[in-house]
């Protein structure tokens, strides 16, 4: 008779558990307001690029729009009109799916904030945390802000070698030369030299403002266990520096097991999963995410296997990223003076439109290093782990041991440590 009852409650279990993942239906119904050039939304989940093919393209007749998006888990999606994505310059907006109609009224970006979204428990709640918390960033760094906009009208802002490279960018008309002169001004960037002094002192106290919101935020997330702060909390760890002196990591770590616990079955603890072990691995010291990946031939290869007892160049790249490409290029004297002294490099092609386009450029580049061939969808596992979803590409290099010693280096920081190194 127990046997009976146990198999009964399995039964039931499973039917209620199938019945959970029942497919739903959310419909949008949108308002474009002063925006008579906006013809098209780009639709995405949230966390993916909007350049995937798996984005919707939504079409705006008579400034207004309709949707149907059926699901499985209620999770965050953005919009993005298309006349900002092809400016590059754009402010997406975020919904969460419910089983319901959600209205919109969307504005153009300077009025971003007259934007109306209704309908849905987690869009009404996290609507009204965001504008909080949108209210309070606006009137504590005010000041500053007017202050780097006042250096941005004088010219002051920017140090003088990023002026020089945008002039140089300015009259430059050769594709190749553009590439290069880009990856300059990644490094001026990233090295933090692409601010004026009194930029860089602006920017200091605005970080440590918004690091006090942050840290604000991160307890409200501690404390409301909710589907709109998992969203929120997995955007608070990719938005946080890779950095060995963070104090945070094992709080935002415990934390993100909490939300994966609570929601074991939803895509973002598979996703947060893999931001957590870059978070962790993405920096010297770090492991690299090993992978197998076939050829341009379908022969496959194993990246621990090719790189085993050598300094090794990982090097991920899209065919359409021009200063991915231009890195590429510059590496291959390096490769030459050094891969007989124990070092080596292994590339990836990634997020290509078509095959064809990886075999025009490797037939034109000639690559003296295997080139391996991601599978071309943006949410690429390689992408998420190495954290380049929303970029072009990255690399890093690791030493002989397996251990990564530089993340996105430059060509030259590459050389110095095999010159020390080799």
């Amino acid at each position: 008779m127990k046997s009976k009852i146990s198999l009964l409650i399995l039964c039931l279990s499973l039917i209620i558990s199938a019945c959970s993942q029942k497919e739903k239906t959310c419909i949008i119904n949108g308002k474009v307001i002063n925006r008579p050039l906006s013809t098209q939304l780009i639709l995405t989940k949230s966390f993916e690029d909007s350049r995937s093919k798996s984005a919707e393209i939504i079409n705006i007749k008579d400034s207004a729009f309709q949707f149907e998006i059926n699901f499985k888990y209620v999770e965050a999606y953005t919009l993005i009109f298309n006349d900002e994505h092809e400016q590059g310059r754009m402010r997406p907006i975020i919904f969460f799916t419910s089983n319901d109609t959600i209205k919109m009224e969307l504005y153009p970006m300077n009025d971003y904030e007259k934007n109306v979204i209704s309908g849905g428990f987690e869009n009404k709640m996290f609507s009204e945390h965001k504008k909080k918390e949108m209210n309070e960033t606006e009137e504590k760094t005010k000041v500053i802000r007017d202050s780097m906009q006042i250096l941005k009208t004088n010219d002051t802002y920017n140090s003088q070698a990023m002026k020089s490279l945008k002039k140089k960018l300015e009259n430059t008309e050769i594709e190749e030369e553009e590439d290069k002169i880009y990856v300059q001004i990644n490094e001026l960037y990233e090295s933090g030299e692409a601010l004026s002094p009194v930029a860089k002192s602006l920017r200091a106290q605005y970080d440590s403002i918004i690091k006090l919101i942050n840290d604000k935020e991160l307890s409200y997330i501690k404390s409301n266990v909710s589907i709109f702060n998992y969203y929120s909390l997995i955007r608070t760890i990719i938005n946080t520096k890779y950095s060995k002196d963070f104090s945070s990591f094992d709080e935002l770590s415990m934390l993100q097991k909490k939300y994966a616990e609570k929601y074991k079955s939803h895509p973002y603890t598979k996703y947060s999963n893999e931001v957590m072990w870059r978070f962790a691995n993405m920096k010297p010291g770090g492991n690299f995410y090993d992978f197998t990946l076939p050829d341009t031939t379908g022969t496959k290869y194993t990246l621990s296997e090719e790189i085993k007892g050598k300094y090794a160049f990982i090097d991920i790249w899209a065919p359409w990223c021009g200063p991915c490409i231009a890195k590429s290029r510059d590496m291959k004297p390096v490769f030459d003076s050094y891969k007989d002294k124990g070092f080596t490099i292994v590339g990836v092609a990634s997020k290509y439109d078509e095959f064809e386009n990886v075999i025009k450029l490797l037939e034109k580049d000639k690559y003296p290093w295997k080139t391996l061939i991601d599978k071309p969808e943006i949410d690429s596992r390689i992408n998420e782990h190495y954290g380049i979803e929303m970029a072009g590409g990255g690399c890093v290099l690791v030493d002989k041991t397996g251990k990564i010693v530089l993340v996105n280096p430059t060509v030259e920081e590459v050389k110095k440590v095999l010159e020390t190194s080799l």
